[in-house]
């Protein structure tokens, strides 16, 4: 083949849901397009906070109803979208894993509810520490993860069970 050769492009994955039709196209990603890994990342782009696997999973066998979207392979595309820093890590202070998609929010914290256990994502930095920022002590600062506990609104608005 001549180096003048074209070769034809990839049409975009049809999908089987509004999430994931806002699919950032994984050869976008500098990987291999999939439908799959398509569905992936939008799930992870429109999350409203991080999510676990199963989690990611639940939600990708609802957008493709049918589908052969196996654990294994939420597995696969996540490491690959952390690899290529698509996607990142949260590890909560429980020590539980949960991946979002990497900075497409900017620097932001989060919240979990005690009561669901759903994690949120805060859209603003509640410390306000600059990247470089000396702190008492000499401690110079590169970035925080913050993680604030408490109750999701939906839990508040609950009444309280009281025991007799």
């Amino acid at each position: 083949m001549s180096s003048s050769a074209k070769i034809p492009a990839r049409r975009p994955a049809k999908t089987a849901s509004k999430t994931a039709s806002k699919a950032v196209a994984p050869a976008k990603l500098g990987l291999r397009q999939t439908r799959q890994r398509g569905v992936i990342a939008a799930i992870l782009e429109a999350a409203p906070g991080p999510l676990t696997i199963p989690e990611i999973h639940q939600q990708a066998l609802k957008a493709q109803p049918g589908s052969n979207v196996g654990i294994a392979t939420v597995y696969r595309t996540l490491n690959l979208l952390v690899e290529n820093r698509r996607a990142q890590l949260v590890i909560l202070p429980s020590g539980d894993t949960r991946y979002e998609a990497a900075g497409h929010k900017g620097h932001h914290d989060h919240f979990q509810c005690k009561t669901c256990g759903k994690v949120f994502d805060i859209d603003a930095c509640l410390l306000g520490l600059a990247h470089g920022a000396i702190l008492p002590g000499g401690y110079r600062v590169e970035g925080h993860e913050l993680t604030l506990t408490g109750q999701c609104p939906d839990c508040a608005a609950k009444p309280v069970k009281r025991m007799r």
